[in-house]
């Protein structure tokens, strides 16, 4: 069986369909703070991971402390938040 994956959307629905991730995550755009804030509330943790979503090889954060995730996703255009697994 043989999976193309074209970028990192599809990745993503991809491991959704498969139920592979077993942590929390949700795509944001820029300027979606309030939605952001919804997540952090429903998924606390004391650490999330970052992920640029606009192209293959973006930069990632995988240990961002709780209370800096606002601060750290400045820069990003496409992006998702999930829980770490630092936790």
């Amino acid at each position: 069986m043989s999976i193309n994956i074209n970028n990192k959307i599809e990745s993503s629905e991809k491991i959704k369909e498969l139920n592979l991730n077993i942590f929390p995550e949700q795509i944001f755009k820029n300027g979606q703070e309030e939605k952001i804030k919804e997540f952090l509330q429903k998924n606390q943790a004391d650490f999330y991971a970052i992920r640029d979503k606009s192209r293959s090889g973006g930069v990632f954060k995988l240990k961002v402390a709780a209370d800096k995730v606002l601060e750290e996703i400045g820069g990003y255009n496409l992006f998702s938040i999930n829980v770490s697994s630092a936790n």
